[in-house]
């Protein structure tokens, strides 16, 4: 009775171990990154946004400054964060209601290729996804959380910079800094 007792303790105790390990891989797997608001991004309205070299899920490269010669909605995502989510689905609500061109929304991650078609694919995104494989926005210490929203105008510079995955997309900023371009 003593043996049978001790060993289904410890079968217990492997499960419990090995559960606990599971957990533990499958938590670090999915890390959510803090969001924090004040200082998130190094650019003010008035600043011109950088050019900087991005590669898209199936490995065309493409510059920051050829996305946007007509300006745009530029978004910095981690594609584990779930205000990133939210502020891609806003963003792809509003190319589907016509208030921007799906041409003029870029998202923009430090992520691998898998982890973008995941992404895509969990959140039905149709705007364009892109990795900056430098990271640039990192090393330059461009970004420091997520998600941030840049709206950057027809002459290149920033118009808008928005760290609140809730807030609305503010139609009249946007218009004022694209309108040279339609």
């Amino acid at each position: 009775m003593a043996a049978s007792r001790n060993s289904i303790i410890a079968i217990a105790v492997v499960v419990a171990g090995t559960a606990g390990i599971l957990v533990g891989r499958w938590l670090s797997e999915r890390r959510v990154v803090e969001v924090t608001h004040p200082a998130a991004a190094a650019w003010n309205p008035g600043d011109e946004f950088p050019s900087f070299l991005l590669t898209s899920e199936w490995g065309d490269s493409l510059s920051t400054g050829v996305l946007l010669a007509h300006g745009g909605v530029v978004l910095f995502l981690d594609l584990e964060c779930p205000p990133c989510s939210d502020v891609a689905r806003k963003w792809d609500r509003a190319v589907s209601d016509g208030v921007v061109p799906v041409e003029q929304v870029v998202a923009i991650t430090s992520q691998p290729a898998d982890a973008m078609g995941r992404f895509r694919k969990d959140t039905g995104l149709q705007i364009a996804l892109y990795r900056d494989p430098g990271p640039s926005f990192l090393l330059n210490g461009w970004i420091t959380s997520f998600p941030v929203e840049v709206i950057v105008g027809s002459d290149g510079a920033v118009a808008a910079v928005n760290y609140d995955a809730a807030a609305p997309v503010d139609e009249a900023a946007l218009h004022a800094a694209l309108a040279a371009s339609r």
